[in-house]
Order: C-alpha cells, then sequence, then structure tokens
C-alpha cells in the first residue's frame, strides 16, 4: 500500500511535470480533477495549472504563479519553494527514465 508520502511525492512529480512538460500539462488538466490529489495545495496548484492551461493552451510555472498571485494564494501554497521542489521532481523523475532505458535496453536493439 502506497504511503501518505510516497502520494505526496507523486503528487508533487506530476504537478512539475505538468508545469515543465506541455504534453503532460495537457494529459493532467484533460484526465485529472482537484479532488483527485490528497494535498489542498497540490489541488490549489493543480486548479492554477488548469486556469492557465485553459486561458492559453499551454502551462509553465511563470504563468502558474501569476496566477496563483492573481487570485491571493501564492503564499498560501509557500510560493516559490514549493513550485521550485514540485519542477525539481519532476526533473528527477525525467532522468531517472532515462537512466532506466539506457541500463534495461538490450545492447544492440535499434528500437525497431
Amino acid at each position: 500500500m502506497t504511503g501518505l508520502g510516497d502520494i505526496n511525492t507523486t503528487e508533487q512529480r506530476l504537478l512539475g511535470a505538468a508545469m515543465v512538460s506541455p504534453e503532460i500539462g495537457r494529459d493532467v488538466v484533460q484526465v485529472l480533477v482537484s479532488g483527485n490529489f490528497r494535498s489542498l495545495r497540490h489541488a490549489t496548484i493543480f486548479d492554477s495549472i488548469r486556469t492557465v492551461w485553459h486561458r492559453t493552451r499551454g502551462v509553465d510555472p511563470v504563468a502558474v504563479a501569476q496566477d496563483l498571485t492573481d487570485r491571493g494564494l501564492f503564499a498560501a501554497v509557500d510560493g516559490l519553494a514549493t513550485l521550485e521542489s514540485m519542477i525539481a521532481a519532476a526533473d528527477a523523475v525525467h532522468w531517472s527514465d532515462i537512466d532506466f532505458l539506457t541500463k534495461h535496453t538490450p545492447v544492440g536493439a535499434d528500437g525497431a
């Protein structure tokens, strides 16, 4: 069973990835709702991601920070520290995925 810490980490990674990857941002907005998040802070950030995506069809951390600021919620989600940790978590997921693939691709595999 997944512990609460694992769920928080997963939420952070997902939200961070949504802010730095247009494809993941689109998928997250189309599939999830704020009720999917256990953390109120994460649900609030998700709402900003969704708002920005629907307005511009793209998401980035600066736009999310601006939306949170405009709605008076930037401090409530611990602002920059939270957004930076989410982006760092998303980065870790990306590089660990690359590392996994390089270690588990058979020698001579050409991707065909």
